[in-house]
């Protein structure tokens, strides 16, 4: 159990741990202003359901641990304009003292009854958060709000159903009461965090793509190198021989010249020769 300054030295934790998850998808995703460039993951569809998500954990009702609902801002969770959490240390410590058990809803995940005759238990999946009515009739047969249950023994259980998982073990008979199934958001944050991480997960689906695509443009800018190193040695062998070309046609056009020059002075050889 939590003593308050246990209970909000963890509260606080989670708090900036909500804080960190969530400033680094919003900085990932944040569409640049007054001329700066976008983030890398500026629009990314994932990313934002990421948020989403996340920012429902923090304001959704957290349910199965009582009657009432439970909030976070009960025990002094407020959201900045930034959408970043601060504790209120002062209403944390009241709203605690005045009911600890409630502070479960963020460490605990549990499943308790309100009879000492029914007892629950989970006997495959965890059930789906919630408050549960249980009836049970005077030939043994009982519902789990308004489902019939399969009866074996003092076991009770139910298929398709929310609460499916969930067994119920009575004794002395039983009685009617409230199944009370909690899922803490610690809990709730732990599948979070797994999901996203997991090898199988939509982030890692990304990665990979992310990697493919790398790949496919090294290959391309490979491939491109190669096409510029070819058009190059074109070009350059182009060039030599245009250059040859121009070269060749000087020494013509020397030649012609050197020739025409050569005509000349012999025709006017010749015309004075002539005279004389």
């Amino acid at each position: 159990a939590y003593d308050a300054t246990m209970a909000q030295a963890a509260m606080q934790i989670m708090v900036d741990q909500i804080n960190t998850i969530g400033t680094t998808l919003r900085d990932l995703s944040k569409r640049g202003n007054a001329g700066e460039e976008d983030a890398p993951l500026a629009g990314d569809a994932y990313v934002m359901m990421l948020r989403r998500q996340l920012r429902n954990y923090t304001t959704t009702p957290i349910t199965g641990f009582g009657d009432n609902d439970i909030y976070l801002t009960d025990f002094g969770v407020t959201t900045n304009r930034d959408g970043t959490l601060s504790l209120d240390t002062d209403k944390f410590q009241k709203t605690f003292e005045n009911n600890p058990d409630a502070f479960s809803a963020f460490t605990t995940s549990r499943i308790t009854t309100g009879s000492e005759l029914v007892s629950a238990s989970v006997a495959g999946t965890y059930p789906k958060a919630g408050v549960y009515t249980f009836d049970i009739a005077a030939d043994a047969t009982a519902t789990l709000n308004a489902t019939a249950m399969t009866v074996s023994g003092s076991d009770y259980t139910v298929s398709n159903h929310d609460a499916g998982g969930l067994k119920l073990s009575i004794t002395s008979g039983g009685a009617d009461t409230s199944i009370y199934v909690g899922k803490s958001l610690f809990e709730s944050l732990q599948e979070f965090s797994s999901d996203v991480l997991a090898s199988s997960g939509d982030l890692q689906n990304k990665i990979t793509d992310y990697n493919d695509d790398l790949s496919e443009y090294d290959d391309d800018i490979a491939a491109l190198d190669e096409s510029i190193a070819r058009l190059r040695a074109r070009h350059e062998a182009q060039f030599a021989a245009m250059n040859a070309a121009v070269a060749s046609l000087k020494e013509t056009e020397k030649a012609l010249d050197n020739m025409m020059e050569a005509w000349k002075a012999d025709a006017k050889y010749q015309e004075d020769d002539h005279y004389h």
